[in-house]
């Protein structure tokens, strides 16, 4: 029972720390790129995470009615959510927004003026972020 209740913490400060990095790459973005349409981008996906983030937070604090069926199996007669479909749906959402985030800087370093090469390294560095 101790294990679960644990297990139910670290779900919730899981989906806290997958937001707040994704809010992070777009804050360095916005330091770094300087055109309005990309901040504007930016800001746009600091909103989305950010609800997306609070929202899957929300849905895996009360996921279970009452709550505490989540750790304590002698509850009967639980109403819980089909955790396999809201670990599948947190999961794809958190890939489509990884391949946002990296495919964001591709188009304002391809038009600097630098040789080609240069490109690719500064390319290669903002992909090493998403490792």
């Amino acid at each position: 029972m101790k294990a679960l209740k644990w297990f139910f913490g670290a779900q919730v400060v899981y989906k806290i720390v997958i937001a707040v990095n994704k809010v992070s790459f777009f804050c360095l973005y916005i330091r770094i790129f300087i055109t309005p349409i990309f901040r504007r981008i930016c800001f746009t996906g600091i909103a989305v995470v950010t609800s997306w983030g609070l929202a899957y937070v929300l849905v895996t604090i009360f996921q279970c009615k009452p709550m505490a069926s989540f750790w304590d199996k002698t509850i009967k007669n639980p109403r819980c959510l089909h955790n396999e479909t809201l670990w599948m749906s947190y999961s794809v959402l958190n890939i489509v927004f990884d391949l946002i985030i990296l495919a964001l800087p591709i188009r304002p370093v391809s038009e600097l003026r630098l040789p080609k090469a240069k490109k690719i390294g500064l390319l290669v560095v903002f992909g090493m972020g998403t490792l």
